[in-house]
């Protein structure tokens, strides 16, 4: 089996570039003939906003990366080509041409869904391109989704004989030793972007009594955020930190000595980040959105809040104390029995086998 990856690796670091990175790696050592290609033009985020809309620089830069597709389609006899396309209507039918020639060169195609969001945006879309959504949907041999929540969001446009779940993975760490404290440490660890909820994260430290809470940030920041970003940081440097965005040690550190992981997200498929929190024995805090429900079960993993709601953060943060270690102790173990990117590798590689 001869594998062409098509889609982004870090940076920028986000959930779908971590976890084509780790395939990859994992697809290498085990010996499977892969090759990659990456989709990312950019190495700086963009904005939310930005995401999904025409630009004419990005536009000639698709092109160009795509004639190089071709080339590496037809050149490498390659048996299936595994793709990782975005949730914006043109994100995915960017692709759309490397599905067609696929087809017409009788090549297997797997399509990779990081998210929840991709049905909602066809459905938003003009007339031509549901047409060529439906088409490539038609032409892909199989879909890999998330989650059970999202095979019945996507059901509508995708039939569920073409879906299998694969759960996301990341990499195992030390169980570290829990002990009871008087002050917690609370760390959010995703881009500092609008839709994962940092205002209102923001905005709950700034209007309501923090003792006993010590805030690290780290991940880039959307840029229309830069001024607010750095505005707030500044006021608040006696319980907050931003790192920046951080890899390999310093991460670990960060979680290592975190006790409480928080994203009050507005939109989400299945996020790494709360794994990675897992595996850390964190307690963690975050929004009944997307794909999330599926991992995380309030009084069992932690404590739901409400989107767009800083009073709510700040009493999860509070109430979080009395069972404190059960949830990270909790944690730890759900991560291992379910979560490692072993179990990821596998998953979606038994997937490659039975196409293939």
């Amino acid at each position: 089996m001869k594998v062409l990856l098509v889609g982004p690796f870090p940076s920028p670091i986000h959930g779908m570039s971590l976890a084509n990175s780790f395939f990859y790696e994992y697809a290498k050592y085990d010996k499977i003939d892969i090759i990659k290609h990456d989709t990312v033009f950019s190495r700086e985020l963009k904005s939310k906003d930005k995401q999904g809309r025409f630009d004419f620089r990005f536009f000639l830069l698709s092109i160009v990366n795509m004639f190089s597709l071709f080339k590496k389609i037809l050149i490498c006899d390659v048996d299936i080509i595994y793709v990782t396309p975005g949730q914006s209507i043109l994100g995915f039918l960017r692709f759309f041409p490397v599905v067609f020639l696929a087809k017409i060169f009788r090549k297997k195609v797997v399509q990779h869904i990081h998210g929840s969001r991709l049905t909602y945006n066809i459905d938003k879309a003009n007339f031509f391109f549901r047409f060529l959504s439906k088409i490539d949907i038609k032409l892909t041999n199989r879909f890999i989704v998330l989650s059970d929540s999202i095979v019945n969001i996507y059901s509508d446009y995708i039939p569920e004989r073409k879906m299998v779940i694969c759960l996301n993975g990341v990499e195992v760490q030390k169980k570290k030793e829990i002990t009871i404290k008087t002050s917690v440490n609370i760390l959010f660890l995703s881009n500092l972007m609008k839709d994962k909820g940092i205002l209102d994260l923001f905005s709950m430290i700034e209007q309501y009594p923090c003792n006993n809470m010590r805030f690290n940030f780290a991940g880039a920041i959307e840029p229309e955020l830069n001024n607010i970003c750095n505005d707030f940081f500044t006021k608040n440097q006696k319980n907050c930190t931003y790192h920046g965005v951080v890899f390999g040690d310093k991460k670990r550190a960060l979680f290592e000595n975190s006790d409480i992981f928080i994203l009050p997200s507005y939109d989400e498929g299945i996020p790494l980040s709360i794994l990675e929190a897992y595996s850390y024995s964190c307690a963690v805090v975050t929004t009944n959105v997307g794909g999330i429900p599926d991992i995380f079960k309030e009084n069992e993993n932690g404590i739901f809040v409400k989107q767009n709601n800083p009073l709510s953060i700040y009493q999860a943060l509070n109430n979080i104390h009395e069972k404190l270690i059960f949830y990270q102790e909790t944690n730890y173990k759900c991560f291992m029995e379910n979560y490692t990117v072993d179990k990821f590798y596998q998953s979606v590689k038994n997937v490659l086998l039975k196409v293939f």
